[in-house]
């Protein structure tokens, strides 16, 4: 069925799209991942295609031997698994980048005998280190020409994609549009958007796509956000934009504890004690996480040799990492109190990781495990560490009291980190995370067991993983304010 087809009945209805597993994955293992998504009654799945990368292998003489490596299933084999056990479309993508003409016919042929009906029409993305998109010998520049060629073939459905936020490589929205009508008038029979994540901005292109002429059929693409780190590796990779209201939570929510004079149950007004200083948001290069670790630590560090402490709000609590290597330069190696539902300390990763740090640490010499503590872990770890584990199933049974003292006496005489992952906290009371896991402790014992931290050296602190997109109450940018809050009448509290 043209997916065109699906259209008419006026009714709304979810599409998923999938990309194609990893060599190596098993028939059953993708079947069994896209089986739980077949209870949202999808009328199509779109499956994603991407370019073979290419390897240079140095030889003896000096010259270099060009190898095509090929690291997934391809789409053809997919599309095929997904037909044999659902009865549902599936739209194989069609690129441009590293095909000829004739290899994307020889695509076609074998998707028509497959008896699909429809097809994504696309460009395809650049080499990796080219600045520009440079298309096969005898292939294709742009996906107007795609199109065109494929309209040649008999039957299909063409779709295209578009950007509602414009494609990075464009001008302005207005000339990305413009490519877009080429797209349709070169015989695409719809349009699905690039993920956004304020839907003003695709009304508002869709009405600029009005205007232009194109009357085809616009499908907003949606990206649910799955992980803590995609608030910002979206950004990097998609060249969209994340709206600043989701950044901006736990400010937004301190604002709940301005009129209490003095909070409960501290007996003192903050102010009277501390000075605070709201040094704002970090700004580095957006994209670039080697410049985002630099200004941290640059900042930090300026930060700190001015004699300050710093309660650092962060995302991603890969943050804390940058922020250890400063306080290890001023205070010496650190016993780090780390609340958490993941330990952290994972071999693997990759270098801006923030499921590793807990384990580069110790390595860089920023902290000592024997003299550290982990509170509220409930997923895997290993315990060779040596870190000191207060599991969330001991967490919970033990009173605030009792885990404050078994901290106070692991970290004693320690200059001490302390850093808060919001997921520490049960999802009934913390939900706006990207990787809650439940058996958690309560907010009030975390507040309780902070209280009871008097006299505990903590030099800095940290709170980090609150996404306020999983949470429209605003309950988790809360807990993470009372939380900050308290570590400051701590600091105030001698």
């Amino acid at each position: 069925m043209r997916i065109t087809d699906l259209f008419s009945s006026g009714h709304p209805f979810p599409s998923l799209e999938i990309v194609p597993p990893l060599s190596g994955i098993t028939q059953r293992e993708l079947l069994d991942s896209i089986r739980p998504l077949m209870d949202f009654q999808p009328r199509y799945i779109n499956v994603t295609t991407h370019r073979d990368e290419l390897q240079y292998t140095p030889l003896p003489d000096g010259s270099y031997k060009r190898e095509v490596v090929r690291n997934r299933v391809s789409p053809v084999a997919v599309c095929a698994c997904i037909q044999a056990h659902f009865p549902v479309e599936v739209v194989p993508h069609i690129i441009c980048s590293g095909h000829t003409a004739r290899e994307i016919e020889w695509q076609l042929q074998d998707f028509h005998f497959m008896g699909i009906d429809n097809v994504m029409a696309l460009r395809g993305d650049s080499l990796a280190g080219e600045k520009r998109f440079t298309p096969e010998p005898d292939g294709y520049a742009h996906a107007s020409e795609l199109v065109r060629a494929i309209r040649e073939q008999a039957g299909f459905c063409v779709g295209v994609g578009a950007y509602p936020e414009k494609h990075f490589e464009a001008a302005n929205l207005e000339t990305d549009i413009e490519y877009l009508k080429a797209k349709v008038d070169a015989g695409a029979d719809y349009v699905i958007t690039q993920m956004f994540f304020d839907n003003a901005i695709f009304f508002r292109f869709v009405e600029k796509c009005r205007a232009a002429g194109i009357t085809v059929p616009i499908i907003p693409g949606l990206k649910p956000l799955t992980t803590r780190k995609q608030v910002d590796v979206l950004p990097e990779t998609f060249s969209i934009d994340i709206p600043r209201e989701l950044t901006q939570a736990i400010r937004q929510a301190s604002v709940n504890f301005a009129w209490e004079h003095k909070r409960y149950p501290w007996n003192f007004a903050l102010k009277d004690r501390l000075k605070i200083a709201d040094c704002g948001d970090l700004v580095y290069p957006s994209g670039d996480p080697v410049a985002m670790v630099k200004a941290l630590e640059d900042h930090a560090r300026r930060v700190l040799g001015s004699g300050k402490k710093m309660l650092t709000f962060g995302g991603d609590h890969y943050v804390t990492l940058p922020l250890l290597r400063e306080c290890a330069q001023h205070f010496g190696p650190l016993a780090l109190i780390h609340f958490d539902a993941h330990s952290d300390t994972y071999a693997e990763g990759a270098e801006f990781d923030h499921g590793t740090m807990f384990r580069r640490a110790p390595d860089e010499g920023l902290v000592k495990p024997e003299k550290s503590v982990q509170i509220g872990i409930r997923t895997e770890y290993h315990g060779e560490d040596g870190y000191e584990v207060i599991d969330g199933g001991r967490a919970n049974d033990l009173s605030a009291g009792e885990i404050a003292e078994l901290i106070k006496k692991r970290t004693a005489g320690m200059p001490c980190y302390l850093t808060f992952d919001i997921d520490c906290l049960d999802p009934a009371f913390a939900p706006g995370t990207g990787t809650p896991v439940p058996g958690g402790i309560t907010t009030d014992k975390a507040l309780k067991i902070i209280r009871a931290l008097k006299g505990v050296k903590i030099v800095s602190a940290d709170i980090v993983e609150v996404s306020p997109p999983y949470d429209a109450s605003g309950v988790t940018a809360l807990a993470a304010a009372a939380i900050g809050l308290d570590l400051l009448y701590l600091w105030a509290s001698k």
